[in-house]
């Protein structure tokens, strides 16, 4: 009957709609840990450069960080 097919077209546009929901969901996790290991590895360096004795405006101009985000891993 009409009725029926209307919830087998409803259910199926939900179903559709929970899968791409569950793609971007998992783009944008993608996306958010690749950024996050990219700064991770941004400090790790500027604290090896902090190590060999290079001071803070230099490590911001190499890496991106800020004098002051380098001035905090000094501090650790």
């Amino acid at each position: 009957d009409a009725r029926g097919i209307y919830i087998q077209d409803e259910r199926g546009r939900i179903e559709y709609a929970l899968e791409e929901g569950k793609k971007i969901g998992l783009q944008e996790g993608k996306k958010i840990g690749f950024d996050e290991g990219k700064f991770d590895e941004k400090r790790t360096i500027a604290l090896i450069m902090l190590k060999e004795g290079m001071n803070p405006g230099t490590i911001s101009r190499v890496t991106g960080l800020t004098v002051d985000e380098i001035i905090s891993l000094s501090k650790k």
